[in-house]
This record gives structure tokens, sequence and C-alpha cells, in this order.
């Protein structure tokens, strides 16, 4: 079992401080990463415990749904559009998962599917079967599609691609 080592971050919205966390993910040089969907904003800890600072996060891109990391430090992101951004509905929606680099843009586009309606548009979907998915070390990306039919796909180049 392990022992309590320290605690990072406290509640509020100055440096350092989180309100919504969404995830925890280890970055470059054990550095700490949690993006905070109040603060909108990922913050940066040092392994030492101590704010690192931080960056904002991009929604312009998109609505965060879910981090990966993978050991070497390498950020990845699902993002879905936002109607908020274009004025108007959007048609065939499709989420993207990207890279992220150290301060919070894409730098690479990995895969797009199209998107659920987890959060619903105009109806009342509140949840809705979301796809799952993982990333390997080497930028292997491992996608199962819970929509209508039941599939799974690996995209083992580490480019762009889409489903």
């Amino acid at each position: 079992m392990g022992a309590y080592e320290r605690t990072v971050g406290t509640r509020g919205g100055g440096p350092g401080q989180l309100q919504a966390a969404m995830a925890l993910l280890i970055g470059p040089g054990d550095t700490l990463l949690v993006p905070d969907r109040m603060n909108l904003r990922f913050n940066r800890y040092a392994p030492d415990g101590s704010s690192a600072g931080s960056f904002r996060m991009v929604l312009e891109e998109g609505h965060p749904m879910l981090f990966r990391a993978t050991s070497s430090g390498m950020i990845a992101e699902q993002l879905r559009p936002m109607a908020l951004f274009t004025g108007s509905s959007i048609e065939n929606p499709r989420d993207a998962i990207v890279l992220l680099a150290t301060d919070g843009t894409v730098t690479d586009t990995l895969i797009t599917f199209p998107s659920s309606e987890t959060i619903g548009a105009s109806g009342v979907t509140l949840f809705a079967a979301e796809p799952v998915w993982d990333l390997t070390d080497d930028l292997q990306l491992v996608l199962v599609s819970t929509t209508s039919t039941v599939s799974a796909c690996m995209l083992t180049d580490g480019r762009s691609g889409s489903s």
C-alpha cells in the first residue's frame, strides 16, 4: 500500500488552484498536468508539488471530453465541436483526438469520428454511448466505437485518420 506524500493545488481560481479537475496526466519531466474545466486552463505542477505555471484551455478547437498521456509525456485530448463558436448547429459533428504541445496548442490530429450526443444539442439527451479510446507509448491509438454498432480500430502510424 502506498503512503500519502503531498497535496498539490488548493481550491480556487488563482495560480496553481483548481476548481474542476478533469484528469491527472504525467507530462514531460514528471510534470503533473491537470486540465481544469472551470478555470479553463491546464495547471502544471513540478515533481515537488509546487505550481509550475499554467496554459489556457483552447475551447475554440472544441469541448474537451477526455485526456490520455503516454509514459513519454505525450498528451492526447478528445475534442467535440461546439455550436457556441460557430453560431449555428453543426451538421454531422465529428470528434477529434488530437496531440497537444506543452503549451496546449494542437500539434496533430490522430483521428476524427462521429460525435455521440452525451452533451445533447437540441434534444433531451444527457448521456449516450461514448467511444472508448487509449493511446500507447508509441502513439498507437486504439478506438472502440459504441454508437449504433460496436467496432474497434487501431491507428498504428501516428498520423491523421478518420473513422
